[in-house]
């Protein structure tokens, strides 16, 4: 499954795209699948990757410098 499998809309699958993580979504996408997760489910998480990697973005965080403890933060 990819992100144009996933969602429907081309707005969507631009927005996806354009994110910091954006390159690594499909690859999501394609795990959540083989897990066998519905496609109501691998959208949610694609979207909780999107608003991560937006979240990344405002707090200037290298998404290279990403650990447990830069994770944690998205939390609050």
């Amino acid at each position: 499954m990819t992100l144009q499998n996933a969602f429907a809309r081309a707005s969507v699958i631009a927005h996806l795209e354009s994110d910091p993580l954006g390159t690594y979504l499909s690859d999501l996408a394609r795990a959540l699948n083989q897990q066998h997760y519905s496609a109501h489910t691998i959208q949610k998480y694609l979207h909780a990757a999107d608003a991560f990697g937006r979240w990344l973005i405002k707090q200037e965080i290298q998404l290279d410098a990403v650990d447990e403890h830069a994770a944690s933060g998205a939390a609050l």
